[in-house]
């Protein structure tokens, strides 16, 4: 009962936590409404309820009273099932290799039990506090690791640390969070004019030191160059992202750096080629070329790009790191960016 319970708390986990990054990311193009998908989700998860119920029943979740920047809220619920209904189906595959468990049934969004609520509560609070606190990321997973007793019921669950739990179910989350890489301009100039409209959702200015992230498009402060940033903040604003939008891992396009950014928890390593390069191959950015007109106009390298996709989709980041780490002759510090 234990092992149903954790896969059921786990991919209550992603509903909520996908349901949270849709809100607060610009939605890709859905190219195809899934409505097996939509009609499964509402199935399992909202006890068979109609759209207008089930986008009701997510908004109640993640206490979202304004849903205006939806344009249509019908499909934040369908691209929601979409997310969620591989990873539920991987989920309870596995787990049908270690119990004899009953047919698939999944936690009622609607009647929740209290003690699930709260830690619900818990999980939205850090997560939309993360840019505001600027504390060691590590504190964002302790959602995983609850230490109260939040009631009887699940008691010996949540107790329990959810980490390994979560990382191996994760496997086809990563396949999903490619459209914006898989979509890299070929040219850096639009690319560049693209992040000039965006600000740093911390300190909602445009950074001084860009850094883009090459899962969601957004653009922070690299390093300590954020104003919101503490001097005695021990991580740096791509290591706190990271952990919000790629579940602790990250790639990131440096700006001034002309370099591909790394991160695994508070590890980071810097990518070997370069991600744009001029038409001599040459990369660009304070690392390269110190010759002013050498390296424009930039392009989008191809094969890089697929191989930071491969990378992403097989979970190798972490040994990537590892393997910089160990040939580089300049070592990233621990949460530095």
């Amino acid at each position: 009962m234990d092992a149903v319970r954790s896969v059921q708390l786990v991919a209550l986990a992603f509903v909520v936590q996908s349901t949270l990054w849709l809100l607060s990311s610009a939605l890709p193009p859905l190219d195809d409404v899934d409505e097996d998908a939509t009609s499964w989700f509402l199935g399992e998860w909202c006890d068979g309820a109609s759209k207008d119920v089930g986008v009701a029943v997510l908004r109640g979740l993640v206490q979202a009273s304004d849903l205006s920047m939806v344009s249509d809220q019908h499909s934040l619920l369908d691209r929601v099932a979409v997310e969620c209904r591989p990873f539920c189906d991987q989920a309870w595959a596995m787990l049908s290799t270690v119990t004899s468990s009953p047919a698939s049934s999944w936690l009622s969004l609607p009647r929740l039990p209290d003690a699930l609520v709260t830690v619900v509560h818990t999980w939205v609070h850090t997560f939309e506090t993360t840019y505001d606190t600027m504390a060691d990321p590590q504190g964002v997973l302790a959602q995983w690791r609850l230490k109260q007793n939040c009631g009887p019921s699940w008691k010996s669950v949540l107790q329990q640390d959810l980490n390994a739990a979560h990382v191996p179910l994760s496997t086809l989350w990563y396949r999903q969070r490619t459209h914006f890489m898989r979509h890299l301009p070929t040219a850096f100039n639009a690319l560049y004019l693209d992040l000039t409209k965006q600000v740093c959702p911390a300190c909602r200015l445009f950074p001084a030191r860009p850094a883009v992230c090459l899962i969601c498009g957004g653009v922070l402060c690299a390093a300590s160059s954020c104003k919101s940033i503490s001097p005695m903040s021990v991580s740096g604003a791509c290591t706190l992202h990271a952990h919000k939008c790629g579940r602790g891992v990250g790639m990131f396009l440096l700006v001034l750096e002309g370099k591909v950014l790394l991160v695994s928890g508070k590890l980071a390593a810097y990518y070997g080629p370069s991600l744009y390069v001029d038409a001599h191959g040459e990369g660009f950015g304070e690392s390269h070329s110190t010759v002013t007109f050498r390296g424009r106009p930039l392009f989008l390298q191809s094969h890089t790009r697929d191989a930071l996709l491969r990378l992403w989709a097989t979970q190798g980041v972490p040994l990537a790191i590892v393997q910089a780490q160990n040939m580089a002759t300049h070592v990233v510090p621990n949460s530095h960016y």
